[in-house]
């Protein structure tokens, strides 16, 4: 197991700042990481997993996974999946 530090992580994954994986690790998203004393270590295998969840071929697939995500869908998701008859600009209904 090959372990990176912050600044070594934050290099090896496209030159990002250390401080977007501080971000990340207080709001819970980002790779995973080990925390040994007061030092944050990443797992190399894990950064080139967390890159690869991040490939994408349309932004497109950016939407579709959101919807997919945990966070509740918009009103204008729902209409466009037919679960609801309208948008916030007219009527609402669910679908039966």
């Amino acid at each position: 197991m090959k372990l990176l530090d912050e600044r070594a992580a934050a290099e090896y994954s496209g030159g990002l700042k250390p401080k977007t994986f501080a971000n990340w690790r207080s709001q819970g998203t980002g790779p995973p990481f080990h925390k040994l004393g007061h030092r944050v270590f990443y797992e190399q295998a894990d950064l080139d997993a967390w890159i690869a969840r991040g490939r994408r071929n349309s932004t497109a697939e950016d939407f579709e996974r959101q919807v997919e995500s945990d966070k509740p869908p918009t009103v204008t998701t729902l209409v466009k999946q037919g679960k609801r008859t309208e948008s916030r600009h007219g009527a609402r209904g669910r679908v039966a």
